[in-house]
């Protein structure tokens, strides 16, 4: 039980680090939230589709959909992933460069995710593909432990990849290569990733506690202001909890990976974080 509680204070301790490094670069913000942006054109964009051919009128109906139909889901799905790939190793190319002692901006992240373009957009389309799966696994049953399972194999899968994007933009390889190290990287840092994994989503919901208030007031008196003002709160939640997940990825994967101590991370707190609990068993 105490190691639990250690492993919450080295993760409550990173998740301050990070905000702290954040707060040196503002401009971290800008990948999540445009990130946010391009998703919703994407989404847009399939919609506007979907309307022209039909798509909406079949499922709203719930008729069989054509063969179009889903190709234009796929793409979407395939688009919107990337988007958000993309976004995610730009942010974490930009604080690479922080955390070695540089002063990164925009261009920084974006030179670090266009050099491996290719393998992200590949690692997209696996995340698209893995996402469709148990996606349509969970709609085809209605046992309660059936989709337990399938959230089961789905949280495994996500934190097995835990390591994915950063590997691809610092170690150059393709997506398969970086899921197999990823799997490798997982199997030292498990405690870590569950518990960091966990904390980040009560701080996401932290955050996103004025955003809830606000629409709470709002929505009742006027939905249009509610809109105004929750969707902008909301966004600015979600690019803070974001930029600061990746940080805290990148100077995890560089302390396992590259064996080095990031700037602004205590060395002790990084091993702290996983090594006092049973990933030891996991090491070679």
């Amino acid at each position: 039980m105490g190691g639990i509680f250690r492993t919450f204070g080295n993760t409550w301790n990173i998740t301050k680090i990070s905000a702290s490094v954040l707060r040196k670069d503002k401009e971290l913000l800008l990948f999540p939230i445009m990130s946010g942006i391009f998703v919703l054109i994407v989404v847009g964009i399939a919609v506007a589709i979907g309307a022209s051919i039909g798509t909406l009128d079949r499922l709203d109906a719930e008729a069989a959909l054509t063969a179009g139909d889903i190709v234009l889901g796929v793409l979407a799905i395939v688009a919107a992933i990337f988007v958000i790939n993309y976004f995610n190793a730009a942010l974490m190319g930009a604080a690479r460069h922080r955390l070695k002692g540089g002063d990164p901006n925009l261009r920084t992240g974006f030179a670090a995710v266009n050099k491996h373009l290719g393998a992200v957009f590949g690692w997209s389309v696996i995340s698209a593909i893995i996402f469709i799966l148990l996606t349509y696994l969970r709609g085809k049953t209605d046992s309660f432990i059936g989709r337990m399972m399938i959230g089961i194999v789905g949280a495994v899968w996500a934190y097995m990849t835990f390591f994915v994007v950063p590997i691809l933009i610092v170690e150059g390889v393709g997506p398969i290569e970086a899921i197999k190290r990823s799997k490798g990287y997982f199997s030292r840092t498990w405690g870590e990733q569950l518990v960091s994994g966990f904390g980040f989503g009560i701080i996401r919901m932290i955050a996103l506690l004025p955003a809830i208030i606000a629409a709470a007031i709002l929505v009742p008196l006027s939905p249009i202001a509610a809109a105004i003002v929750v969707v902008p709160l909301a966004a600015i939640a979600f690019a803070v909890v974001n930029a600061m997940e990746g940080i805290f990825k990148m100077a995890l994967y560089e302390h396992v990976a590259e064996n080095v101590q990031p700037q602004f991370f205590d060395r002790a707190l990084l091993e702290g974080a996983y090594g006092a609990g049973g990933t030891q068993a996991f090491r070679g």
